[in-house]
């Protein structure tokens, strides 16, 4: 005959008690005590399909909203629109884009494209993530406005400012600027790859004493990591004139 520990454990504590060693009521409440001691651990379930599994536990912390993930990984090229990448903002270059199909911009990010790197540089986007993201850049950027607090109601009464002093419009870029912000930027801005970072005295100091033509055709045939016309064929030689011109000049 088998029996269960809980059985054996009930047995001897009521033989204990018909003996008198200990009381009824004692008795009853030990036992209980004595099975909860010497109960298992754990218990083995073998599910056959009519009771459903328990829910996996979630991720802590939740999805990516596309706001942080443009605010981490895609704001440094996008907001300023650096070696070519769509201005947020700029609506005509975003729709242009668009209309090409979100799968399309989804294969284009993915595989990276010009100076931007597979998936913008961060592996662990999904899909969803990215065409999410790709959204959000071409409405501009603009976070939800049931996520924005409401504006505290003023209610004291306010005192008249004078009307700001209209601000003079910035100079117009140089072409060899224009030229550095879409495209030389990318690695002279934060000096990738050891690219000479822009203002850099000490960098630039014996390149500049080589001479701008010698600095012209480094761009032009390409130097280490930096691929020919800078990764840029459109660039033509007068364009890359200008924008070396005006690195030499910002780095003296």
């Amino acid at each position: 005959m088998n029996l269960s520990k809980k059985t054996y454990t009930s047995l001897a504590v009521a033989a204990l008690a018909a003996a008198g060693l200990i009381s009824q009521s004692f008795a009853a409440t030990d036992a209980d005590l004595v099975n909860a001691r010497i109960k298992p651990i754990g218990q083995v379930r073998i599910n056959d399909g009519s009771t459903p599994a328990p829910a996996a536990p979630k991720a802590a912390g939740g999805a990516k909203s596309a706001a942080d993930i443009y605010k981490k990984t895609c704001m440094a090229c996008h907001a300023a629109g650096v070696a070519g990448a769509p201005k947020v903002g700029d609506q005509a270059a975003w729709d242009a884009r668009m209309a090409k199909g979100i799968d399309t911009l989804l294969g284009s990010v993915n595989k990276g494209m010009g100076a931007m790197p597979p998936k913008g540089g961060d592996a662990s986007l999904t899909d969803d993530d990215i065409k999410a993201t790709i959204k959000f850049m071409a409405e501009g950027a603009k976070e939800s406005a049931a996520a924005a607090p409401a504006a505290p109601v003023q209610t004291a009464a306010v005192e008249e400012k004078p009307a700001p002093k209209k601000k003079e419009p910035a100079p117009e870029k140089s072409a060899g600027e224009k030229t550095y912000d879409t495209t030389c930027m990318a690695c002279h801005l934060m000096g990738v790859a050891g690219a000479p970072k822009l203002g850099d005295k000490a960098a630039w100091t014996p390149r500049i004493a080589k001479g701008n033509d010698a600095l012209n055709a480094s761009v032009i045939n390409g130097l280490n990591a930096m691929p020919p016309r800078a990764g840029n064929p459109k660039l033509t030689d007068a364009d890359i004139q200008q924008a070396v011109a005006f690195m030499v000049e910002k780095s003296k």
